[in-house]
Order: structure tokens, then sequence, then C-alpha cells
């Protein structure tokens, strides 16, 4: 008979989860296959190759998908990642005799493979699983032991299309074919050990502490998941699963790919839109007819405005590239000397350079000087000259 674990993996958000899974698996020594179904058209070629690398079957359902009404699981869940979850029923048509079904927010703290012995007498018909918390007449299936079959997997996929969900996810699909319609499906208890469900809403505490070294495996339910954050409300456990993804994972590269939690846009569901030239029918480039653009349209006011031809045209006074040259023209000052004056119209200033008037003219500091000393004597000299007169 051949073995397998199987998980289902779709989209990046879980990845971390599904290497954790599949390396604590290894470490705890398993002897059966780790097989993955895995939707590669959904993660990165870097996050394949990362998961390839752990799981020795990875097996890719992107074409085959099943998935619930996103409505449905939206509105009764308030969870839409959970409709591709309708692909656990694609478990029933795997090559394996036997399968030991884990979720990837779980984490194995003891061997498992004793579930293959425990229940190697199980029928095709039947699935084990333990009581879900929230409701223990019903299965929770974090983990679940089934014998697949073909024509289980047929009959399931025909349940689907007519029975719908009551939590629009997999769970209540899966409990309304083996436990609440009646027929030949049938569900066997497994022990809550090895699903153990603990959240901040978990009532019995005191059974927690008694039974809590005998746990096999923990299942982080709801909707924040450890590797989200190291801290958040169930430290205990969240703390184990971050020790060991820390142990697997040291490179600084791929723990960046692992945690860095993806967009939404792969969410949003819209009809594809192709362009004309992906399908190989344009018309030759001869055969494509080229329109006269048309003139822009007028926007502002002034481009409404007539365009007339001006009356008045002013003609530049210096036609040539040559610089012009100043003309000189002597002019008398009153009779006292000549100057030098620039015409206008040259482009030049006027200057007031020291060659611009005659010699005589120009300022003599020493001559200055002694004209301005006499003047105190030529002022007293008058004023003696007016006494005199006077008498």
């Amino acid at each position: 008979m051949t073995f397998a674990y199987a998980t289902l993996l779709h989209g990046e958000d879980y990845v971390a989860g599904a290497l954790t899974l599949g390396n604590t698996l290894k470490e705890l020594g398993t002897k059966a296959q780790l097989a993955i179904l895995l939707d590669k058209a959904s993660v990165t070629e870097k996050l394949v190759s990362l998961v390839e690398a752990v799981y020795d079957d990875v097996i890719d359902i992107s074409e085959s998908l099943v998935q619930a009404p996103v409505e449905h699981v939206a509105l009764k869940l308030g969870r839409s990642e959970l409709a591709i979850t309708f692909s656990k029923i694609l478990l029933w048509n795997l090559k394996y005799d036997h399968v030991v079904f884990l979720d990837l927010d779980t984490l194995p703290l003891k061997p498992l493979d004793g579930l293959f012995e425990e229940f190697k007498a199980i029928s095709t018909l039947e699935i084990v699983a333990a009581p879900d918390i929230g409701w223990p007449d019903l299965f929770n299936l974090g983990v679940f032991v089934i014998k697949p079959l073909k024509a289980v997997f047929e009959e399931l996929l025909e349940f689907a299309k007519e029975q719908p969900s009551f939590d629009g996810a997999d769970q209540g699909l899966l409990n309304e074919f083996f436990t609440l319609s009646p027929g030949k499906y049938s569900w066997k208890r497994l022990p809550y050990l090895y699903n153990v469900t603990p959240s901040a809403h978990y009532q019995y505490v005191p059974a927690l502490e008694r039974f809590k070294d005998d746990i096999k495996l923990v299942h982080f339910i709801g909707a924040g998941k450890p590797w989200h954050a190291r801290f958040d409300g169930d430290e205990q456990f969240r703390l184990l699963w971050w020790s060991k993804f820390d142990q697997f994972y040291e490179d600084e590269s791929d723990r960046i790919h692992l945690l860095l939690r993806p967009g939404e846009a792969h969410l949003l569901r819209f009809n594809k839109l192709e362009n004309v030239w992906d399908g190989g029918s344009l018309p030759a480039i001869e055969d494509l007819a080229v329109d006269e653009p048309e003139p822009p349209k007028k926007v502002f006011p002034w481009e409404e405005r007539e365009h007339v031809q001006p009356t008045r045209v002013w003609e530049p006074v210096n036609r040539s590239r040559e610089k012009p040259q100043a003309r000189e023209r002597r002019v008398s000052l009153e009779g006292q000397t000549e100057a030098k004056i620039l015409l206008v119209g040259t482009g030049r200033s006027l200057r007031r350079a020291s060659n611009q008037f005659n010699e005589d003219l120009k300022f003599n500091p020493e001559k200055s000087l002694e004209e301005v000393s006499k003047m105190p004597l030529m002022f007293l000299a008058k004023k003696k000259n007016e006494r005199e007169g006077d008498n």
C-alpha cells in the first residue's frame, strides 16, 4: 500500500505554512510521501521552487480547481478565500491508497505515522476526523484520514453541484455528505489530540493544561495565521510555529518572500480582456485606411480672431551685422573750449572719459588747494578795502 500526507495550496499567503508543515513532518521522521495539491498559477516561480524542494509529489491543480460560490462563502463566513477549499474534493482522486490530509495552518508536535496503522481498516466510504470545537456533532477538516476512490470523487463532484454547503465552504459540504445526509457514507471520530484548535475563545483551559503534553498537532484556526504576526493571542503555540520556521529558513531573502503578505489584486474577479493583436487577425498594413487627422479645437479667445496684415512696418536702422562705429563731432562749449561729443544712435552710452575735455579743464588738486588757501587772505583784504573806502 502507498501512504501519503497531503495538503492543498492556493495563493502565496499560505506558502510559509506549507513549507513549515512539510519540513516539520520530515524532521519527525515520517516514512510516508509528502504530496501537495498546488495551484501553480497563483504563486511565483521562486515560491514554487521552494515548495518543490520540500514536497515529494507536487500536483498542479491550476486546471482542475473546484470552487464554491464566492458570494456564499463571503456571506456566511466573511472569508472569500475559503471558496478554493472545495478543491479538497480532488483528494479522493489521488493515486495513493491511504491519505492523511493536513491543513497548511497545522503544526505537528509528535510523529503522526501511527494514523496509517491505526485506521488501516477504514473503508473508502468513511472519513476519519476530529470533532469541531464550535459544534462537536460535526467534524473539523484540519486533519482527516481517507482512502481515495474515484467513484467517491465523482459522487462528491455531483453532490457539490446539487447540495449547497451550510457554511459556504468545504467543511459544511463534506459534513453534509458524510454525516448529515442519510446514506452509505459515515464519519469516524479522530481523537481531539490530533487536531487541537486553541483560540482566544477556547473555554476549557483546564483540559488544555491537563493534556498539553499529549497533543499531537496544533491547528491555528481563524483568519490570523502564525506567519502574519509572531504575537497574537495564543503565544504559547504560536511561538512553537515560529521556532520551527526560524530553524528551517534563516536566509533573509527566503524569509522576505515567505512572510511579505501579497496584495489583494488576485481576489478581483472580472472578465479577461484580450487585445485584437492577440488573435493574430490583424489586417495588412497596406489595407489599413488612414484618415486625415482633424485640426485641434480652438480653446482660447484669441485663437478666434482674424489674421490681418500689418499696415505699418518698422524697418531696422542698421541692417548690417557689423558692429557700428561711433562718429565724432566737435562742438563749442560757450567759447571755453572744444569737446568731443558721441553722436546718439551708436548704441553706446555717453562716456565721461578722461580725454573727453581739454587738459586745461581737468581737475588739479595741488592748484585747487593753493587757490583755496588764498581765499581767507583775499576775504580780509576785501574787508579792509571796504573800511578804508568808507573812511
